[in-house]
């Protein structure tokens, strides 16, 4: 009997012992890929957890919209804001393999590193207010996005969109508004599940004729600034194409209709 006893002992804290290296484990995926974000951030904000938000701030730690949400021990969203003081994302955050939502916001970023291919499971990328040189042409070869938003570049002049940006065929939503954009590609049709484009307060004059080919396109906005020199003046025929459009956005523009849209 006491040898019975003595057994499930030696088994109760074998296993015990077992559970303790899975957790410490798990403490050091966990603590990896938090390491990376606090270093990107240049503190531990104490905002690398589960179910992170911007509402469960500590004001006094300050950086309440920079958080990190874990997801089985791998950050899966991180946002970013710094008023200006990080100017780099290093390459580590290549490392960050589950990472499916980033943002950027208030930061003097001016371009992506390459590592940033190895994200392939990004599905959201959304960049406010921050320095880029140009759209990075690497965002192209995130093949899994879905989302892109690069609005109101800072300091820098946003001038066009690059022909690698076409390649994202599972593209949802591209916002580029308040920006330079002289010109909308000819091959934007290749877009083809695009949903929402806004291209607002630009400088585009011209509409090309490839716009029709968003066959399931539901909100377009390419309204003009209040005060801005560069403004749509012809609505292309094909612009009727669109039979899923339910949003139709051309605000300050100063155009003549070829004919009688219907949809």
């Amino acid at each position: 009997m006491k040898l019975v006893l003595l057994l499930i002992s030696i088994i109760s804290i074998f296993n015990l012992s077992l559970a303790n290296v899975t957790n410490v484990n798990n403490t050091v995926s966990d603590n990896n890929e938090c390491q990376i974000y606090y270093s990107i951030l240049g503190r531990d904000n104490k905002r690398c957890r589960e179910s992170s938000t911007f509402e469960d701030c500590i004001p006094n730690l300050g950086d309440c919209n920079s958080y990190a949400n874990i997801k089985n021990g791998h950050i899966v969203e991180l946002h970013l804001s710094a008023r200006g003081t990080i100017d780099k994302i290093p390459p580590s955050i290549g490392n960050l393999s589950e990472l499916k939502r980033f943002s950027l916001t208030y930061m003097s970023v001016k371009d992506l590193p390459i590592e940033f291919l190895k994200l392939k499971k990004l599905k959201e990328l959304d960049f406010f207010r921050i320095n880029l040189e140009r759209i990075p042409p690497l965002i192209g070869e995130l093949s899994g996005l879905e989302r892109l938003r690069i609005e109101q570049n800072e300091f820098n002049d946003i001038i066009e969109i690059p022909n690698e940006l076409l390649k994202l065929k599972k593209l949802k939503e591209l916002n580029l508004k308040d920006n330079k954009i002289k010109t909308i590609p000819q091959a934007i049709g290749k877009l083809s599940e695009l949903e929402i484009l806004d291209l607002s307060n630009n400088e585009i004059e011209t509409i090309p004729s490839a716009i029709g080919e968003l066959s399931n396109l539901k909100i377009l906005n390419l309204s003009a600034g209040m005060l801005q020199e560069h403004r749509i003046k012809e609505i292309p025929n094909e612009l009727g194409q669109l039979k899923k459009l339910k949003e139709l956005y051309l605000k300050y523009n100063c155009f003549r209709l070829k004919l009688q849209l219907v949809f």
